[in-house]
């Protein structure tokens, strides 16, 4: 089975498909046989970009702890809706909705709220703020072109919006227009080579497609995959001393890698994932262990705060070597690390733990 979908979260990770319950009676050993036969490698290494000031998506965010969703907040929005002439109030309480999974009310009030801006549009097309919000709002209903019309009137105001840029890179590769996505990556390369975001989005739209081509590969026809990189290696020879365009071009490396290794497998797998170990090349093994050295220098280097990155990086190293217990080690470190910062890096965090186990041979229920 090949998977052509690419998730916007940052993360390796292996699924488990299990698609039936057991009642307690039922036999173990069959359990645990036909487990194994349904655990597949699925390269899935999603987008996300974070700095305190600044998130790479093309959606609205809820940025902090204090909009964290909850009924009981929007029913406060909604009361002071009622009260005021805020319109954007339409919006947090859509978005609420939808971080709480309930999509049919989010939709409800985002659409509220994009009639109300295409009105204030109508009295000032050029407000780029007012564009930035429609677009990204549209994006989030799922009306994409749409969304992409929005983002090319901003940069008809502004060509050197990089947010407009960005939004346009992760639209086009989502409709699958890759070589629309590869030139608005290129316009961002050229306009802010400085911005970290530009490679990871590069790297991103490189994996996107060659996914969905594997997808149409059969073992005899693939011949693998030549990603060139050399885009990576010029950004991070030109910025030595940009500790972020350091961290994110080898983390690129290491994605592009990463598929490079592990989507072939599908095309081949083996009887048994159990107690299985990637087979590298002597050339994969060293770039990993170059990898890794460059990963342990940065978090003996004060430039690098972004330490839950990096160990979660050297965990994905250890983990396509093999080395299981190390990768678990790096993961809990990861995990403690991230906190409640971001849910998301926990989660996948702990998504890699359990595949480290299951490959050990150690039960499901003994990490869940």
């Amino acid at each position: 089975m090949k998977i052509s979908y690419f998730p916007q979260r940052f993360i390796i990770f292996l699924l488990l498909i299990f698609s039936f319950s057991l009642s307690e009676g039922q036999d173990k050993a069959l359990l645990k046989q036909y487990t194994w036969k349904q655990f597949e490698i699925i390269p899935s290494w999603g987008i996300s970009y974070q700095t305190d000031n600044f998130i790479l998506s093309p959606v609205p965010q809820i940025r902090s702890n204090a909009d964290k969703p909850s009924l009981k907040k929007i029913k406060a929005l909604k009361d002071t809706l009622k009260i005021t002439s805020d319109n954007s109030y339409f919006k947090k309480i859509g978005l609420m909705y939808y971080a709480l999974n309930k999509k049919d009310s989010g939709r409800y009030y985002l659409n509220q709220a994009v009639t109300i801006y295409n009105s204030e549009l109508n009295n000032n097309p050029a407000d780029t703020a007012l564009l930035h919000e429609i677009c990204s709002i549209n994006y989030l209903l799922g009306n994409v072109y749409q969304a992409m019309e929005f983002a090319d009137s901003l940069l008809k105001i502004n060509p050197d919006d990089s947010k407009a840029i960005f939004k346009n890179i992760m639209m086009h590769s989502d409709v699958g227009d890759y070589v629309g996505a590869k030139l608005y990556c290129e316009k961002a390369i050229k306009r802010f080579p400085e911005n970290p975001a530009t490679y990871l989005l590069k790297t991103s739209v490189i994996c996107t497609e060659a996914s969905v081509n594997f997808n149409e590969q059969t073992n005899e026809s693939f011949n693998g995959f030549n990603f060139d990189s050399s885009f990576l290696e010029n950004a991070a020879s030109n910025y030595r001393n940009n500790s972020e365009i350091q961290l994110v071009t080898l983390s690129c490396e290491l994605m592009l890698l990463y598929y490079s290794v592990v989507m072939p497998i599908n095309l081949n797998p083996p009887k048994s994932y159990k107690n299985f170990k990637i087979q590298l090349t002597k050339n994969n093994s060293a770039k990993l262990e170059s990898f890794k050295n460059q990963y342990l220098n940065m978090i003996e280097d004060r430039k690098y705060n972004n330490h839950y990155s990096i160990y979660y990086s050297l965990g994905i190293i250890h983990f396509l070597k093999g080395n299981y217990p190390t990768a678990i080690d790096y993961f809990n470190t990861s995990a403690e690390l991230c906190g409640s910062r971001n849910d998301e890096n926990v989660l996948s965090c702990y998504d890699n733990l359990r595949n480290c186990y299951f490959l050990m041979g150690v039960s499901p229920n003994y990490y869940i």
